[in-house]
């Protein structure tokens, strides 16, 4: 008979065993990373909370305090001392689809026999709790790039994110290479391992990359933003952290990368933009991911016209 909950002690190992199925099945090192980095959270909060088993009270405990700012195993010298945010209500479901398919794989491996999240109810994200950033943030937001330490390179990652849409993750993984001066085209490699292309659209935008691009000469194959430690490539954490002390200099608080990811989807659908464009340009794998941006703007879709230039739009509304 098969046992009904598995030790915390075990759980690191039977993360690794899991990882190894993920790789076998050739998802993409990003996916891998992800799953492994909340489930190590997982257990980190199990043995700072005296839990012993991976039971449902302990994943419900766990998923109960992702939306606070408790959240002591994520803490790392790179906060210096600053609060960890509270995490929005959808990367709390993305957490709870991550624990749900892990506890799957175990009782398909016959770890346990039933997974302690079969009853457990998924959180809510509200479609109206996704908001995009007023022009007045936005002009705030970049007034505090330009006032930061490194200000030709924050305005630069700011601006294509506003212009474009891409993930925070996206930008990381970017090169020179990538970059299509003649076309402002983006070679961007998404989840998924699927690489689509985007086009910078706003003067605005390409002024701030070419304004950044002639700090130094680089070779094709370095990173596109790069760190103040060595050239490295910035690291998602890098770039929330630069998008959110930005925002505190220009006066406006919780702002983040994804609201970026917001306010370029809301300014293209509002210009006139297809959602079928826009699910390409966000690499959405669902239309009904792209939707939710339609139904919040109150877009009228018989207008199909792309509007050119959405950052540009942005800054010249009062």
């Amino acid at each position: 008979m098969r046992p009904t909950e598995v030790p915390v002690a075990t759980v690191v190992e039977l993360l690794d065993s899991w990882m190894r199925v993920c790789k076998v099945r050739q998802m993409s090192d990003k996916t891998i990373s992800e799953r492994r980095r909340i489930i190590g959270f997982l257990h980190d909060f199990c043995v700072i909370k005296g839990h012993e088993l991976l039971t449902r009270i302990a994943i419900e405990d766990f998923l109960g305090v992702l939306g606070t700012s408790e959240r002591p195993w994520e803490i790392t010298p790179s906060h210096r001392g600053k609060a960890i945010a509270p995490m929005r209500p959808v990367s709390v479901q993305s957490y709870f689809r991550i624990l749900r398919t892990f506890c799957n794989w175990l009782v398909e491996e016959e770890c346990i026999e039933i997974s302690p999240m079969a009853k457990v109810k998924p959180p809510v994200a509200r479609p109206d709790q996704v908001q995009p950033l007023t022009s007045q943030q936005v002009q705030l937001l970049l007034a505090g790039a330009k006032k930061s330490q490194y200000p030709l390179r924050n305005t630069a990652i700011i601006s294509l994110i506003l212009d474009t849409g891409l993930r925070v993750s996206e930008v990381c993984g970017l090169t020179l290479r990538d970059l299509d001066r003649d076309s402002w085209s983006l070679r961007v490699m998404g989840k998924g391992n699927k690489a689509r292309t985007v086009y910078v659209g706003s003067r605005s935008a390409q002024r701030a990359l070419i304004e950044y691009l002639r700090l130094a000469e680089r070779d094709a194959a370095d990173p596109l933003f790069q760190s103040e430690r060595g050239g490295a490539k910035l690291t998602p954490m890098g770039i929330y952290h630069i998008v959110q002390s930005c925002g505190l200099v220009g006066g406006i608080s919780g702002v983040g990368p994804h609201d970026l990811r917001h306010t370029f989807a809301f300014s293209f659908i509002q210009g006139g933009g297809s959602e079928f464009t826009l699910q390409t340009m966000l690499g959405h794998t669902s239309l009904s991911m792209t939707r939710k941006y339609v139904n919040l703007a109150g877009a009228d879709l018989s207008a199909q016209a792309r509007a050119v230039g959405t950052l540009d739009a942005v800054l010249r509304k009062k």
